[in-house]
């Protein structure tokens, strides 16, 4: 074989990230992208609560709550994405803890319509499928310094 590979998951294609890295780095940000999107109509829906006065109050109060629980929740995953990119295996178990994490809430996707459950359920299958690959895989095995 050309280049010194034996094999596709071979030990020589230890310094090779794989294809599903590619795929979960892509996930991660459209991931990242859809709570930073949640975070900003939070917020404007926070915004615009204050604003109306006594009863827009208490949903100004509301949303500033969710904030609480969707900003962090977005820098995770933000910083899941970077870590992915780069190859870092912490990266990879953190998008596969927040992954799990997101499970329950995606089956209540079917309360709203079984076809975008359907969408959700796929997206969330992918995105395990290739973290779980990415483990497995001995480019995010290795200790980086």
């Amino acid at each position: 074989m050309t280049g010194g590979r034996s094999d596709v998951n071979g030990p020589a294609e230890r310094g090779h990230r794989p294809w599903q890295g590619v795929v979960l780095a892509g996930l991660s940000a459209v991931e990242a992208v859809l709570w930073l999107l949640a975070v900003a109509f939070v917020v404007k829906l926070g915004w615009e609560g204050f604003a109306a006065g006594e009863m827009g109050t208490m949903v100004g109060m509301f949303t500033a709550v969710w904030l609480l629980f969707l900003v962090p929740w977005a820098a995770l995953k933000a910083a899941a994405a970077a870590g992915v990119v780069r190859g870092r295996r912490w990266a990879v178990i953190l998008a596969l803890v927040l992954s799990a994490l997101t499970l329950p809430a995606g089956t209540l996707a079917l309360a709203v319509s079984p076809l975008l459950f359907l969408g959700v359920a796929a997206f969330m299958a992918l995105a395990l499928w290739a973290e779980i690959a990415c483990l497995r895989h001995p480019c995010y095995a290795r200790k980086r310094g």
